[in-house]
């Protein structure tokens, strides 16, 4: 594989599947995860280690006081925050993170090394994502949405990421991350 970055950096609004791409990647192209904490409750589907390291928020609070995250944010009242590693500049890493989140972690590695990728799909795709979930909550889903469109402005998303990826439905997450990969070996 002749892809030229170091860090994939998967950024977008809930719901657009980042981490289902995040694992593609994983599966398929042998991308190493970076595992970021939350102090957030676990999904029905998520396993402790593999989709986050859930945390306490006592613990967070802790090793933000010990230097442990690269970044950290606070969002819809939870804790997120990218570990320290240590990094093996022979292989490709992946991580999904929030804007604020991409630019520090690539500031931090050096923006030459990472592909900051916008993923985006419509809202009724969104929603209906975030329904088959099993937790859907129509009061943080307005929260969400309102959060979302706050963060993703044009001019934040052009500032930081250099590409953008649509993930409507309407090709597989295959041909969307086979084309991630096209894009980011130019």
């Amino acid at each position: 594989m002749s892809y030229k970055y170091l860090l994939t950096i998967l950024v977008g609004m809930s719901a657009c599947g980042k981490t289902v791409i995040k694992r593609e990647l994983i599966k398929e192209y042998e991308f190493i995860p970076i595992t970021t904490h939350t102090t957030r409750n676990p999904r029905n589907n998520e396993k402790n280690g593999v989709d986050y390291w859930f945390k306490s928020k006592n613990n967070f609070i802790y090793n933000i006081d010990q230097n442990y995250y690269i970044e950290y944010s606070q969002t819809n009242g939870n804790y997120y925050g990218t570990p320290k590693w240590n990094i093996d500049w022979s292989k490709h890493y992946v991580i999904v993170l929030d804007l604020n989140g991409a630019k520090t972690l690539s500031d931090y590695i050096g923006r030459q090394f990472c592909n900051i990728v916008y993923v985006y799909c419509s809202i009724g795709t969104r929603r209906r994502r975030i329904m088959q979930r099993g937790d859907f909550d129509l009061n943080k889903w307005y929260e969400r949405l309102k959060s979302d469109t706050e963060q993703f402005t044009d001019e934040e998303i052009n500032s930081i990421c250099n590409m953008s990826l649509s993930n409507n439905g309407h090709s597989t997450i295959a041909q969307a991350t086979r084309e991630l990969i096209r894009l980011g070996s130019k």
